[in-house]
């Protein structure tokens, strides 16, 4: 068995930036465990030799089966012998396409045709047009042993940007992106050995392996450092516990949305204790956060294996190192709760265009709740486009050597979409710190600007209602009030489910949020709340698309009911909310009554 040692496979991959030393360095772990997964609630294993053994079947089969394309694409959820497919595919000299096997078939055939790929590695059989091949994932992984197989190296990868529409970008990364990808766990592993230490982690594999985190995080990086790879039955939560109680994950790598919840759910099991279990919870939570301040190290410790042992036994357990928060942004509050139960959160930032280019690895604890994403790695630069006169808050854009090196359009692969600097223009507001620490405030396209001229990131607010009870899916965005209006109103738009119909439940929620609402600074309130109990348009089930939700609002698609923040029974419901100053809150149409009078 290959020793796990980072520093001598950086040496070894710096001097060699291709898929093929990337493969060899993976597939040298050798008897170590790649995969585990449960069959009927029996563990199940796979090693790195077995699995190099898998691609060499499936490289053997594609190779003498597909000649006609460059690429291939993969249209499979993550399982065990996805690994083993890919590389297989990569290996029988074909670039791969990754899509979300969730796609519909028009979804998919629009991708295939992009790419000018034309053919698909599959569980189930698509509808697709004849001139598109359809190869069976499991059949491809029964193929038998060829002895004389010589790998043929494929160069690229490719992922499409957020959403399965055909209007979906595709962007493709070569070997030596995906290389120095890998080569940023050295700068991890130099920095913070909770994450990446000499013992090789168990990592749960909870992201679909098209998702660019997924991927970068669970095959490339996973790969490379010989980590262990939880599969998954589903996403349910009762498949995830049991993973969790029969493997116990060390690293987790999720988007908010799992994080967010796990908190609501615990939050929803407290409601049901004593009052007395009640405070002996926030008792216990603020007795860890104090320790973490001190010493982040014995205070996560403390908490996880001491403190809230019960509770993180029926989560995600009490050997995990790290959870990884990424793909959107993570509220306050989850990442406070996350981490008295002595889970070290962190938040990264990455998209489709960039892979994953930061996370916050400080250990202290002020840093990991603020919500920063933390300093770019080794292969990246990032720099802030001011607006205004502030050059540390506005548009970030990024350059570096694991950005995307391509992009597939019409079946053509056109040159990065950068400028000639070599900066890609990510539409992601951030604040950057002195220190080079970067804070994410919402996408350019998402800015509210309300009748005082203030920008208004929706990020920022969404922080404040992500407890709401009985909300499955929201969103705040700006709506305006008329066609010709610049200016927009600060809406919530809320998923209420059964609730829409049953008015008791629609007055509290109205006077819920009508409290929390009554606290914010006065430019940021919302001026409208609108709720319905259709689903709302979400990005790969990891958030709301803003800009589809908009449309619907417009096209008059989603059927919703207004609440009034400013009833009577509302207003008296917070008359009695005050700031930390001691002093009223009152609302801005309660001001406006009062300057007319």
């Amino acid at each position: 068995m290959e020793k796990y040692n980072v520093p001598a496979h950086s040496a070894e991959l710096a001097a060699d930036k291709s898929l093929e030393t990337l493969y060899r360095i993976t597939m040298s772990y050798d008897d170590s465990v790649i995969a585990c997964w449960l069959e009927n609630d029996e563990e199940k294993f796979m090693t790195f030799a077995e699995m190099g053994a898998l691609a060499d079947r499936c490289g053997a089969a594609l190779y003498s089966r597909v000649s006609e394309t460059s690429w291939v694409a993969i249209a499979v959820d993550t399982c065990p012998e996805w690994t083993g497919v890919f590389w297989g595919a990569i290996r029988s000299g074909h670039n791969v396409l990754l899509l979300d096997a969730a796609a519909t078939d028009e979804q998919i055939q629009a991708l295939l045709n992009e790419a000018g790929c034309r053919v698909l590695i599959t569980k189930k059989k698509r509808n697709l047009a004849p001139e598109y091949r359809q190869l069976d994932f499991m059949t491809l992984v029964a193929s038998p042993a060829v002895a004389d197989f010589r790998p043929v190296w494929g160069e690229m990868v490719a992922m499409c940007t957020s959403g399965t529409t055909g209007r979906s970008r595709i962007f493709a990364y070569d070997g030596a992106a995906l290389c120095e990808q890998a080569l940023n766990s050295e700068l991890v592993y130099n920095a913070n050995h909770r994450l990446i230490e000499d013992d090789c982690h168990r990592f749960l594999a909870f992201l679909p392996f098209h998702h660019v985190l997924g991927f970068i995080a669970n095959v490339i990086w996973g790969g490379f450092l010989g980590m262990t790879n939880i599969f998954l039955a589903d996403r349910t939560p009762a498949s995830i516990m049991n993973a969790c109680r029969h493997f116990k994950p060390q690293l987790v790598v999720v988007v908010p949305l799992v994080g967010n919840n796990l908190v609501k759910g615990l939050n929803r099991n407290l409601k049901k204790q004593s009052a007395g279990k009640r405070f002996a919870f926030k008792l216990m939570s603020g007795l860890s956060l104090a320790l973490q301040t001190v010493a982040p190290e014995r205070g996560l410790q403390f908490a996880e294996k001491k403190l809230f042992r019960s509770v993180n036994e029926s989560l995600l357990g009490t050997e995990l190192k790290a959870m990884i928060l990424g793909g959107s942004h993570a509220p306050a509050e989850t990442l406070r709760t996350l981490n008295a139960l002595g889970y070290y959160t962190i938040s990264g930032f990455g998209m489709t265009e960039t892979a994953i280019t930061s996370f916050e690895m400080s250990m202290n604890l002020k840093k990991r709740l603020s919500g920063s994403v933390g300093k770019p790695l080794d292969s990246i630069d990032y720099r802030v486009v001011g607006q205004q006169d502030d050059a540390k808050v506005g548009e970030m854009q990024i350059r570096g050597k694991s950005i995307h090196s391509g992009r597939l359009s019409q079946g053509q692969l056109l040159p990065p979409d950068t400028d000639a600097e070599g900066w890609y223009p990510t539409g992601d507001v951030v604040r950057m710190e002195n220190s080079g620490r970067i804070f994410i405030q919402g996408r350019l396209k998402d800015v509210i600007i309300n009748e005082s001229g203030e920008n208004i990131y929706p990020d920022d607010l969404e922080d404040r209602f992500s407890n709401l009870s009985g909300v499955e899916e929201f969103s705040v965005l700006g709506l305006k009030r008329s066609k010709r209006d610049q200016n927009e109103d600060v809406a919530l738009v809320m998923n209420v489910g059964t609730a829409y119909s049953d008015p008791e439940k629609l007055k509290k929620l109205t006077a819920e949020v009508a409290k929390i609402n009554a606290k914010l600074p006065l430019y940021t309130q919302l001026n409208r709340v609108l709720v319905t109990d259709a689903s709302l348009p979400v990005v790969n089930g990891i958030k709301v698309k803003r800009l589809a939700l908009k449309e619907m609002l417009a096209e008059k698609q989603l059927n919703y009911r207004e609440l009034d923040l400013h009833s009577i029974e509302v207003m008296q419901e917070i008359a009695a909310v005050r700031d930390d100053a001691g002093k009223t809150i009152v609302n801005d149409r309660e001001i406006m009554n009062k300057v007319r009078a």
